[in-house]
């Protein structure tokens, strides 16, 4: 059972993001939502607000920029403190931080353009690679 964290500033996409998961799950027997934490506000205080638990099923969706003093690269940065098995999906619209994150080794399974129309295609393809790593299902098609 999966646990969803969203940090998000967009209120429509968290709220997007949220029904697409939900969808996700309702259609995907190997994927079973246990709880969803949405950010829209408050950045600075999601770290101490989250239990400090590494697991493999907890999947985190962060926008990169966020209009708060904290920005999603430095949120990743303190989940691989206590998380170092939990997936980090990073959503922005700004590409030129794509090497910043790189070179963080985050171990961010995708970077997803919010921008890019095929961007839900992108998240089910996502959703689908961390079912199959996890060994829920045997094949990844």
């Amino acid at each position: 059972m999966f646990t969803i964290y969203i940090v998000e500033d967009d209120t429509i996409t968290a709220r997007t993001t949220t029904n697409y998961i939900q969808e996700y799950s309702d259609t995907n027997k190997h994927f079973i939502v246990s709880d969803f934490h949405v950010r829209t506000d408050n950045f600075e205080t999601f770290i101490e607000d989250i239990p400090h638990i590494s697991s493999r099923y907890n999947i985190y969706i962060i926008d990169i920029h966020l209009n708060a003093s904290i920005n999603g690269i430095d949120i990743a940065r303190k989940i691989r403190e206590f998380d170092f098995n939990g997936y980090i999906i990073i959503f922005t619209t700004h590409v030129e931080f794509t090497s910043k994150v790189l070179s963080y080794n985050l171990k961010v399974i995708n970077y997803i353009q919010k921008s890019d129309d095929a961007y839900t295609l992108k998240l089910n393809s996502t959703l689908n690679t961390i079912v199959y790593e996890i060994g829920l299902i045997k094949d990844n098609t």
